[in-house]
């Protein structure tokens, strides 16, 4: 390991800070509850050291405590050529998504059907070379640019369907920042539906307000899943759909498609997420969910999700997993390690989801409530996972930030790097 991650401009860190690192033994097992906070044996923070960023002294020979954490065991290797996703977007908002789909899509043996809606002042063959770089089959349709962008998300079904394999057992249609953590996980989820029979798959928005205005149908940023049979079905259907739509919003032309040309209903999969959320969302994060899907992530708010998610590639179902050290401190996988002022922790209720976004309130309950009061800075002070780094051994580096408070009289910033 070295100090140059640390010196990366998008990271801001004072020239001093201090800094703490661990090299944690992942004790795996099938046995982990993965929905309780896992009490560690030790303090997680250990020996601090003041590091010099502007000196050329690296990090080789600074501490490097051992720590060991009971995870679940990794995913096991597989294919998911059983997918296909479809994605109405533009080429820029592609190319800039592509370290989110390198995350979840890479290697899967699923393809990627794009409609791209500005397909004429680009080169469509450099994109799919570019994704192919990265093991994605991309497979580019151009978009209709007199259509609005709702109405190309719909018409993203066809060319969808047409690209359908023998093994194709899945249909998902999803916005630009759709994020999946893991398609193990998504695929798992996915084992209690016959895809032989017509499914219609998704979730609604965790907020009751926008269910209230736009109506119950699959909200795209969750992904919107479609079994084979009921895709095909559906596929002869579009003109005639996008020409009836009663909704601007393309998961609306979805659902008045699914019907009035079938008899499908919506079946809600517990873990797709929407996210209508604004601000900070560490209450979210740091709930001890299990996401299949994330969304919004670097609009309504901002999330380096696929740095978080690559916890994945070391133990399985570990990301956003909870763990307390000692009495004041709680380590959320992948996100954050937040320590509480004395005496505090014991007394939350951690199974309730802090309040900490925009306009919260009871439209957030039937979802994913009960919700707790957001804590201030003198009740929880937090290091938030920043960047990521694979080092050649394998090895995961997971580097943690806690920004000083200037009005505070704090001189420098502080960084708990976790080495798995």
């Amino acid at each position: 390991p070295d100090v140059e991650v640390l010196r990366r401009q998008e990271l801001g860190l004072t020239s001093k800070i201090q800094y703490t690192r661990r090299c944690v033994t992942p004790q795996f097992s099938g046995d982990v509850d993965r929905d309780a906070i896992t009490q560690l044996a030790e303090p997680l923070f250990a020996s601090k050291t003041v590091l010099d960023l502007d000196s050329c002294a690296g990090i080789d020979d600074l501490p490097c405590e051992p720590l060991a954490i009971p995870v679940p065991s990794p995913y096991p290797k597989q294919a998911f050529d059983h997918f296909i996703f479809g994605v109405a977007t533009y080429h820029d908002r592609l190319v800039e998504a592509l370290p989110a789909f390198d995350h979840w899509l890479a290697g899967s043996g699923a393809p990627l059907v794009a409609v791209v809606v500005d397909h004429a002042v680009h080169d469509l063959a450099a994109l799919v070379g570019l994704f192919a770089q990265h093991k994605i089959e991309l497979i580019t349709v151009p978009g209709e640019p007199q259509l609005t962008i709702d109405q190309n998300h719909f018409i993203t079904l066809r060319p969808t369907v047409r690209n359908i394999r023998p093994q194709t057992q899945w249909v998902g249609i999803l916005d630009d920042d759709t994020f999946f953590p893991s398609l193990s996980a998504l695929d798992a989820a996915f084992g209690d539906y016959d895809p032989a029979k017509e499914w219609w798959l998704g979730q609604l928005s965790e907020d009751f307000y926008s269910v209230r205005s736009w109506g119950i149908f699959a909200y795209g940023g969750a992904g919107v899943f479609l079994s084979v049979p009921l895709a095909q079905k559906l596929e002869p259907f579009q003109e005639e759909c996008l020409e009836n739509a009663a909704l601007p919003s393309g998961d609306g032309m979805l659902r008045d498609c699914v019907f009035y040309h079938s008899k499908t209903k919506l079946t809600l999969v517990p873990g797709l997420h929407q996210q209508d959320m604004k601000g900070d969302l560490s209450g979210f994060f740091e709930a001890g969910l299990r996401p299949l899907s994330l969304h919004h992530w670097k609009s309504w708010f901002n999330e380096p999700v696929y740095k978080q998610a690559a916890i994945t590639d070391i133990c399985g179902d570990c990301y956003l997993q909870r763990f307390q050290a000692g009495e004041d401190t709680l380590f959320s996988n992948g996100y954050s390690i937040s320590t509480y002022q004395k005496g505090l922790l014991g007394g939350l209720e951690l199974d309730w989801m802090e309040a900490t976004w925009n306009q919260h309130g009871p439209e957030f309950d039937f979802s994913i409530g009960p919700l707790r009061p957001a804590l201030n800075k003198d009740e929880k002070r937090s290091f938030t996972m920043k960047e990521v780094e694979w080092l050649p051994d394998g090895r995961l580096r997971q580097i943690y930030v806690y920004k000083r408070d200037v009005q505070r009289g704090e001189a420098m910033d502080e960084v708990v790097e976790l080495v798995w």
